[in-house]
């Protein structure tokens, strides 16, 4: 007669067979999850560098209007380009901030641009019917 050798099947309840959550991946699922899209976000962000923009020009054309009427320097072709670049570094900083990204300071900084050449040609359109006597 041969004796076979008896397999021995563990026994385990019920619950331990049961699946139980693991810790790491809701912390890992968290992590890698897409956050959704927020189309208004965006179109606050456009609003925010269109503003900027806007501003960077009026304030240019304004301080080149009034402060710098009689500083020769400002009719350069270099003016309006040194003053665009600087405005764009000052304002890099900003870009830190919520909601205010890298292409707002750039814009900020084109406007500025715009508005030092818009004023220094104010400047010299207004000051041939007013220009006084040397």
């Amino acid at each position: 007669m041969v004796v076979l050798p008896a397999i021995r099947i563990p026994q385990f309840p019920a619950s331990a067979l049961a699946r139980k959550p693991e810790s790491f991946i809701p912390t890992f699922r968290t992590v890698t999850k897409r956050t959704p899209s927020y189309p208004e976000l965006y179109m606050l962000q456009i609003i925010i560098m269109l503003a900027a923009g806007a501003l960077g020009f009026v304030l240019a054309r304004n301080f080149v209007r009034r402060r710098l009427r009689f500083v020769d320097a400002v009719h350069s072709p270099m003016a309006p380009i040194v003053a665009g670049t600087v405005a764009a570094v000052l304002a890099w900083p900003a870009v830190f901030l919520p909601l205010i990204t890298l292409p707002t300071a750039l814009v900020f900084g084109i406007g500025t641009g715009f508005g030092t050449a818009s004023g220094s040609r104010a400047l010299r359109h207004e000051g041939d019917h007013r220009r006084l006597a040397p």
